[in-house]
């Protein structure tokens, strides 16, 4: 007979068959999040929402040539236009636990619901962060294009004109190329190469050394 007639059905709807279920179970997909990890909360403790916070804009001091006998031309660091930050959204993702359902689950479903709520709000926040990329006053390259040397070159250049730091530089790149993985060296990389007979191989020279490390694909084959 087949295997499920050993266990006969009145019995089984009876509730003399226990179930089984895991402890474990399947998280819900989380997508990566692209502006929110790159972006400066140091003031969200002291925003509520409404308030409009102000920022002052320090001017950018410049040297002249010293003339003997006169005085230099003095700067004026302080005077620079404030900028204004308008909170403006709230986001909540409420989940309800009742004490019945948490008390009988395998699970501790409060854990799991204040992960889903927190990254339900934080996504809301990465998506809406998103949305002021459409309206940069300067591009380079067209959207959904390949991001070549030109383009880079030309985005290096636009931020060396402007002044922006290179500690406040950040580069954004569509989720689908993803960073697959890191290598860490000991000093300062300055190119690398492919090799080895199946160019899976890949050799970073350093300041003072050379480095080797096998990875699990193969590179760009150099004839």
């Amino acid at each position: 007979m087949a295997l499920s007639a050993r266990i006969p059905s009145g019995v089984d709807n009876a509730g003399f068959v226990p179930e089984l279920w895991s402890k474990n179970v399947l998280d819900a997909i989380h997508s990566r999040l692209v502006v929110v990890p790159l972006v400066d909360h140091t003031w969200e403790p002291e925003l509520t929402k409404g308030d409009t916070m102000n920022v002052g804009i320090l001017n950018t001091a410049t040297a002249t040539e010293v003339t003997v006998g006169t005085e230099g031309v003095v700067n004026d660091i302080a005077t620079g236009t404030k900028l204004q930050i308008v909170i403006n959204k709230w986001y909540e993702a409420p989940i309800v636990i009742d004490e019945m359902t948490d008390l009988q689950s395998q699970v501790s479903l409060r854990g799991k619901a204040e992960r889903e709520a927190a990254y339900a709000v934080v996504k809301k926040m990465d998506s809406t962060l998103c949305d002021l990329f459409d309206n940069f006053a300067s591009t380079e390259g067209t959207d959904g294009s390949a991001v070549t040397d030109d383009v880079l070159i030309l985005c290096v250049e636009t931020l060396d004109e402007a002044d922006v730091p290179d500690d406040q530089r950040v580069w954004v790149f569509d989720p689908s190329g993803s960073k697959l993985g890191r290598i860490d060296v000991p000093e300062v990389a300055a190119n690398l190469a492919w090799g080895g007979g199946d160019w899976k191989t890949l050799y970073i020279t350093g300041s003072t050394s050379l480095y080797r490390v096998r990875l699990n694909i193969e590179g760009i084959k150099v004839p």
